[in-house]
């Protein structure tokens, strides 16, 4: 929960606000700049977000899954984006995944 909660109501962006998840502030005590009291639910959010980037980066699709990675731990929090399927974007429909 950051400054973008409150621009995200009246329609808004925040850039930059995914960071700290991407680099998985909330998987260590600290990381600077960013801050360090992070919920379950964030350190799942962030735990999803490197798997989807890593797969994306490794492979070119985000989705990919290898049955030896053991990357997200069974949780109630982290459950939840295991499910997720991060479609390519189509201009014509223009869709979008949003997490969070």
């Amino acid at each position: 929960q950051g400054k973008s909660d409150e621009i995200t109501q009246i329609g808004g962006v925040m850039h930059g606000e995914e960071l700290p998840y991407i680099f998985g502030a909330p998987l260590v005590s600290t990381v600077r700049p960013f801050r360090s009291n992070y919920s379950s639910y964030q350190v799942a959010l962030s735990e999803s977000l490197m798997l989807f980037f890593g797969n994306f980066v490794r492979s070119g699709d985000p989705n990919e899954y290898e049955s030896e990675n053991h990357f997200l731990s069974v949780t109630k929090e982290r459950n939840r984006y295991r499910a997720l399927t991060w479609e390519e974007y189509d201009i014509s429909h223009q869709r979008y995944l949003e997490i969070g």
